[in-house]
C-alpha cells in the first residue's frame, strides 16, 4: 500500500509540474507545490523501510487498495487533460482542490502508527503538509474568483 501511496504523491507532483510549464505566471506556485510532493514521497520511502524493521504498522481496515488506485486514474487523468487542454489557473487549482481534498478524506496519513516519537512526527508532517497544500491551493482559488 505505501507503494502506491509514493506513486500517488509522485504522479500529484508530475501533474504540478505540468501546470507550472502551462501557466508561466504561476510557475513558482505549481514549482514549489510539486518539489514539495516529492518531499512528501521522499518521507513515505523512508516509512517503508520502517515498515521492515517493525517500528510502523499498517493498519489493513483503514481504507482498500482501490481507493488509492482510484486516486492515481483520476491524477493520470488529469494529466492527460493538462498535457492536451491547457488548463485555465482556476481549473488547475480546483483538480488540485479536488485532489488534496480526497487524500485528507480518505485519512491515508492515518493509516500507518507508530510508537516511535520521530515517526509519529514524520506522519503529523505528512498531514499537515497536505492540510498546507490544500489551505494554500483554496486561498489562490478565492483570490481567483
Amino acid at each position: 500500500m505505501l507503494t502506491k501511496f509514493i506513486e500517488l504523491e509522485k504522479t500529484i507532483s508530475q501533474l504540478y509540474r505540468i501546470y507550472a510549464n502551462k501557466l508561466p505566471e504561476h510557475k513558482v506556485f505549481w514549482s514549489t507545490l510539486a518539489s514539495e510532493e516529492i518531499d512528501h514521497a521522499n518521507w513515505l520511502t523512508m516509512l517503508q523501510g520502517q515498515i521492515r524493521h517493525g517500528s510502523i504498522h499498517y493498519l489493513e481496515d483503514r481504507f482498500n487498495l482501490l481507493g488509492i488506485e482510484t486516486s492515481l486514474d483520476y491524477v493520470n487523468d488529469q494529466i492527460k487533460f493538462a498535457e492536451e487542454k491547457n488548463p485555465s489557473h482556476t481549473i488547475a487549482l480546483s483538480i488540485a482542490s479536488n485532489m488534496e481534498a480526497s487524500i485528507l478524506e480518505r485519512k491515508y496519513y492515518e493509516c500507518y502508527e507508530s510508537d516511535v516519537p520521530e515517526i509519529k512526527s514524520i506522519l503529523r508532517d505528512l498531514q499537515n503538509a497536505c492540510e498546507n497544500h490544500l489551505g494554500r491551493v483554496q486561498k489562490m482559488l478565492n483570490e481567483t474568483k
